[in-house]
């Protein structure tokens, strides 16, 4: 009989993998034996692969036995999550994946218990009677919940999803599975004075030999650049240029609100005439229809694209081969900016992530985000500090300090070699270098009225919040 490192050799390279990395097999060992297991891993880290191949190499174990195969299933809180996961499980040959109210088709199945993996968000899995009858007759090995929250709470406590405060239910169901607690990013402030994990044990009733792994979520691959904009026209113009000469890295370019989306787009979309590089809008009021076209292109290889979006297209959505990034305004808390950096640079190669702002971006960005624009030193570490203890930063700051951490790591680099990205010498070609002291002028001027953040709670499609 083959061992578990063969099985899993011969399963990996169904997802074109090779190994997997240390942590994915942490928590893989973990719930394969049975255990319970809360894993923080960055955004592009592969949290997903531990339980996607669980099931094929659980069904490999067991040979040809009779008895129905243990099902997983998995809590999602956004629907753009799951046809992302559920896309690519099917992908896979012998696999078969929904996610609740895809189809009537598709739930009639589910009923018949014809899938292996099942997705679903908290108010289907525990919110809604009809589904939850059913659910508890099947034979489940692992529940994974991704957490929108770690604590599933907002910074004043009060929960704002409330169904992810019933979903230790699930572990009353069927006390023999394993349950898998995901999630991308936890400030150290918060897991160590607010002990979260040990809220997220509790809330879901996991038991007291749970492994937890975790892991920073910079990227040191991702060069960190802040540049202070002064109208949309005037700072995509060059990008204009390039789309028309054919000459645009595939980008994305994340917005805090749906106005800037739409000012954005229409800019590229009118000025930008004779382009072959698709240009898509994506955030929650988008047709799915076109959110499902923009999410194909994402998964191409030799596509060319410049994705304008918000934080709608966000967790687990697999971005290939993309290394840059534009981040347009700044993002309200260090989380969500680690979040849509985290969209790129997942093949390893040197990007790019622009942080282009001015100065009225800054009034609803909390303080640690203002001290990535304030900062006298490196962004890196301003950024990342929060997320790493003493040690962890200790040795942060010994590896800082080349042409590739940030803007400010460039003008003392004195490796010789420095040189620049795509998009970088592109967008930066006409950097006004405007000074840092403006930081908290509110009179910067600029040729379009900024709005209202989109935080659109009545269908979720939002990033991760941080808040855990």
């Amino acid at each position: 009989m083959a061992t578990i490192d063969e099985l899993l050799h011969d399963t990996l390279k169904k997802f074109k993998i090779d190994k997997f990395k240390p942590e994915q097999r942490i928590i893989f060992d973990a719930i394969w034996s049975g255990k319970d297991c809360v894993g923080v891993l960055p955004t592009g880290f592969g949290k997903s692969l531990p339980y996607q191949v669980l099931s094929l190499v659980e069904r490999k174990w067991n040979g040809s036995r009779t008895v129905p195969s243990p099902k997983i299933i998995v809590c999602c809180p956004l629907i753009s999550l799951m046809m992302d996961q559920v896309g690519r499980l099917r992908e896979i040959p012998d696999v078969s994946a929904f996610y609740l109210g895809e189809s009537e088709e598709s739930d009639l199945l589910i009923k018949e218990e014809k899938f292996d993996y099942l997705f679903g968000s908290p108010e289907h899995l525990v919110g809604d009677d009809s589904w939850r009858n059913v659910i508890k007759t099947f034979n489940f090995l692992l529940f994974e919940i991704l957490f929108v929250s770690f604590r599933g709470e907002d910074d004043t406590g009060k929960v704002f999803r409330k169904w992810f405060s019933h979903l230790g239910e699930l572990r009353s169901f069927f006390p023999s599975a394993s349950i898998l607690a995901l999630s991308a990013t936890c400030k150290k402030s918060h897991y160590k004075k607010l002990n979260s994990y040990k809220k997220v044990m509790k809330t879901l009733n996991m038991k007291g030999d749970t492994v937890i792994v975790k892991v920073s979520p910079n990227r040191s691959n991702i060069k960190i650049i802040v540049h202070k904009v002064i109208s949309i026209e005037n700072d995509f113009l060059k990008v204009v240029d390039a789309l028309q000469e054919n000459m645009m890295p595939r980008t994305l370019i994340y917005c805090s609100s749906i106005k800037d989306v739409s000012l954005i787009y229409n800019y590229l979309t009118s000025e930008a005439i004779n382009t072959l590089t698709f240009i898509g809008m994506y955030h929650s009021e988008t047709p799915s229809k076109n959110k499902e076209e923009i999410l194909d292109r994402l998964k191409e290889h030799n596509s060319n694209f410049v994705i304008i979006a918000t934080n709608a297209l966000g967790m687990g959505i697999d971005i290939v081969n993309c290394n840059n990034v534009i981040i347009y305004g700044a993002p309200y808390t260090v989380t969500d900016f680690w979040q849509q950096v985290g969209r790129i640079g997942r093949d390893g190669s040197n990007s790019t992530a622009i942080l282009a702002y001015n100065s009225y971006h800054l009034r609803s960005a909390d303080e640690d985000v203002k001290m990535i624009f304030k900062t006298k030193s490196c962004r890196r570490m301003s950024a990342i500090s929060e997320f790493l203890t003493k040690k962890e930063r200790k040795i942060l700051r010994n590896k800082t300090g080349n042409h590739l951490c940030c803007d400010f790591c460039e003008k003392s680099c004195t490796c010789g070699k420095c040189s620049s990205t795509s998009l970088e010498k592109l967008f930066m070609s006409n950097n006004n270098d405007t000074e840092d002291e403006n930081l908290t002028d509110n009179s910067s001027t600029i040729s379009y009225e900024y709005s209202d953040p989109e935080y659109d709670f009545s269908d979720w499609e939002m990033e991760e919040l941080s808040i855990y």
